[in-house]
């Protein structure tokens, strides 16, 4: 009996090789830069928690709150589909948000992270892959709040150094 040892890329039906099965077609990765806007008012992940006593332990844990769930299922239709992005990468993250109120860089970043690891772009938001957040800041847009990614390959030559 002979097995077939020939792949096709459902997407765009090139013969790719079993590497590639698991990683993802070479001819339809997602080229680098990418731009894209998620127009929603952004939100901070972990000032969006709420404490939950699981009903059979009887323990406490954290759960996102409603919130922040409606606001990752809502995400998740402006991140870009294809292919899963994984290699070194710098993702700058402008945050556009609707008053000056003081609010959470890190956190918001974490969020948007989080909404691109589960949309398939990214994947991992582990320093492996996204190697710097370089850029991202909070502005102010009233009439427009948003989140502007940007994601380019990581400068050649910088090393992941785990202090």
């Amino acid at each position: 009996m002979e097995y077939n040892t020939h792949y096709h890329c459902e997407k765009c039906g090139k013969t790719i090789t079993q590497q590639e099965v698991m990683t993802g077609c070479k001819a339809c990765k997602i080229a680098l830069p990418i731009h894209f806007t998620v127009d929603l008012i952004p939100i901070s992940k972990k000032n969006s928690q709420q404490i939950l006593t699981n009903k059979t332990t009887g323990r406490p844990f954290i759960m996102p709150s409603k919130k922040y769930k409606e606001y990752e299922k809502n995400a998740l239709w402006f991140i870009p589909k294809g292919r899963m992005i994984d290699e070194p990468v710098n993702v700058q993250c402008l945050f556009y948000m609707p008053t000056h109120r003081k609010c959470d860089l890190v956190n918001m970043q974490e969020a948007i992270l989080d909404v691109m690891v589960k949309a398939g772009l990214l994947a991992d938001d582990n320093y492996s892959i996204v190697q710097s957040m370089d850029g991202s800041r909070v502005l102010y847009d009233k009439n427009s709040p948003r989140t502007e990614v940007y994601i380019t390959k990581a400068k050649e030559g910088v090393t992941n150094a785990v202090w």
